[in-house]
């Protein structure tokens, strides 16, 4: 008899359903693997850039931020007391002074008509004339009284973008904080901070709303469309233009939704992906769907380390059509696990980190090698040419992941074949219970299974390890034997297996990679011994 498996990443990994009960095409765990056009990838590692094994960045980066101006491309990243950046080959502080970053609020910042910023609740929030020669300054509360905000003695949680607007959550002012209030300033102009905040000044647009509904504080906002969607930990509100004298309006969205922490929210495609404390879900400013099975929610919230909660992130990679929500797993302190889900394929699949964990990740342009061409450099066609093209000559630049570990590195994410640090990367895919059916197609745990040859449909570069697994009863230990398969010159692995419910595991360790599209099991039914 002939079971075949024909889009075997069709479904991803599913946990809701017994798995003598599952899809053919089903999987029920793996590891640093993905699913794309109905088949099962392992996923790339990470290496270093603009630093090496042997050179650190010369901080513990809490916070990565790209910056991107009309010809040049810059990262910056802050650590405790100190704000970097760098074009990708040399670096520099560009700190105003020594800074006093709190360990459990860290960093945020974002962009505003061309100048970048930052904030981290504790010290004046900074502002950056993108330049390696230019050092930041802080933020201004007005400028006809030529005041910041260090100078007025006041300070946020969280400093957000709008349009021409900055917005501040949990504004401390007069020595008092109220975590339920927001700021928004005066209307910023081109390539300038917002002139004031004195929300007391009629003539300008400074405002302040305060969404005292519920007790709990605002922790973060993103912008979704033509609104700001602003998140508390169980409920989430969209903030929205109005002309004139008002600004601004707001509007309870959930009343049992929110995020977790902060930097836990993604747009993708206008909608919102969101980390909260129950779940993880998509929401398009009206309608919220779960993206997690049961099963799969409640291993999340097993796994992942109540005590380091705020650690955890939502990052978008776009080039894989991704989603990642990183978390710290079984008791990290920082994240060392993301749960990545693929928005186009809708599966769901784990990505490790290794031992240095994650200490911020974005999205961004991230540049090796030594020069790209501009369009205006080309002298053959297009189809002539390889690579990507940039009128900004930017070097060999791709968007992707970039991130912070905690030896003092910046990584790029989906770079290698292992991980940097470690200098290994395991990854597996597993089925328990194949669905291995008698002739009216129904599933016997009592009939025993010889499994003779399995037929494999896949590409790889190097020897990957199928075990093959012996399993009594439902959620039972399973008894592995291991086989070496090669991609390249294998096509067919005899093999021998008798067992009530057989398992399948494909696993590859260090540089190996490989793509399995399917597979199909001859075998045959045997008593009920």
């Amino acid at each position: 008899m002939i079971f075949e498996s024909k889009s075997s990443g069709k479904l991803g990994i599913v946990k809701d359903v017994a798995s003598h009960e599952l899809s053919p095409d089903a999987w029920t765990d793996g590891r640093n693997i993905r699913f794309v056009d109905g088949s099962v990838q392992k996923m790339d590692g990470d290496s270093y850039v603009y630093s090496s094994s042997a050179t650190a960045i010369g901080t513990t980066a809490y916070y990565v931020m790209p910056v991107r101006t009309d010809s040049e491309f810059f990262w910056t990243y802050a650590g405790t007391d100190a704000i970097y950046a760098t074009d990708g080959s040399t670096h520099s502080d560009i700190s105003n002074g020594a800074y006093n970053m709190n360990s459990d609020r860290r960093w945020n910042g974002g962009f505003l008509q061309g100048l970048a910023f930052f904030n981290n609740g504790v010290d004046c929030p900074q502002v950056w004339v993108p330049g390696l020669t230019n050092n930041c300054v802080d933020l201004t509360y007005d400028s006809s009284a030529s005041s910041t905000w260090s100078t007025v003695g006041i300070k946020a949680d969280v400093l957000h973008s709008y349009k021409e607007f900055m917005i501040a959550l949990a504004p401390t002012e007069a020595g008092t904080k109220n975590s339920r209030r927001l700021w928004f300033s005066h209307r910023a102009d081109a390539g300038a901070m917002p002139q004031t905040w004195d929300y007391a000044k009629p003539a300008f647009d400074a405002g302040q709303i305060e969404l005292d509904d519920e007790p709990e504080p605002l922790i973060w906002a993103a912008n979704l469309r033509d609104n700001i969607i602003l998140y508390k930990h169980s409920s989430a509100y969209r903030m929205f233009p109005l002309a004139a004298p008002h600004i601004f309006g707001t509007q309870r969205l959930f009343s049992s939704l929110g995020t977790i922490s902060r930097h836990c929210v993604a747009e993708w495609f206008g909608q919102h992906f969101v980390f909260g404390f129950n779940d993880v879900f998509v929401h398009d400013g009206q309608n919220a769907t779960p993206i997690l099975k049961p099963a799969m929610r409640r291993w999340l919230s097993r796994n992942l380390n109540d005590d380091a909660y705020q650690r955890c992130q939502v990052v978008p990679d776009y080039l894989n059509d991704e989603i990642w929500a990183l978390f710290p797993y079984a008791g990290a302190t920082e994240n060392n696990m993301a749960l990545v889900w693929n928005y186009r394929e809708q599966t769901v699949t784990l990505r490790e980190l290794d031992s240095q964990q994650s200490l911020f990740m974005s999205t961004g342009i991230i540049q090796s090698g030594s020069g790209g061409p501009k369009w205006s450099e080309i002298q053959t066609t297009y189809n002539e040419e390889d690579g990507r093209f940039s009128d900004s000559g930017y070097k060999q630049a791709k968007a992707g992941l970039l991130f912070s570990d905690g030896n003092d590195r910046l990584r790029a994410a989906n770079s290698s074949q292992i991980l940097a640090y470690d200098g290994t990367m395991t990854a597996y895919v597993e089925r328990e219970a194949l669905p291995l059916t008698n002739e009216d197609g129904v599933y016997d745990t009592r009939k025993r299974k010889f499994i003779k040859n399995i037929f494999f449909r896949m590409e790889g570069s190097e020897d990957v390890t199928i075990k093959l697994g012996d399993q009594v009863r439902p959620d039972g230990p399973i008894a592995w034997t291991s086989y070496t398969f090669n991609p390249q010159t294998d096509y067919k692995l005899d093999c021998f297996l008798n067992s009530r419910m057989p398992a399948l595991r494909i696993e590859s360790t260090d540089t190996a990679q490989w793509t399995l599209h399917g597979f199909s099991v001859d075998y045959d039914l045997e008593g009920d011994r």
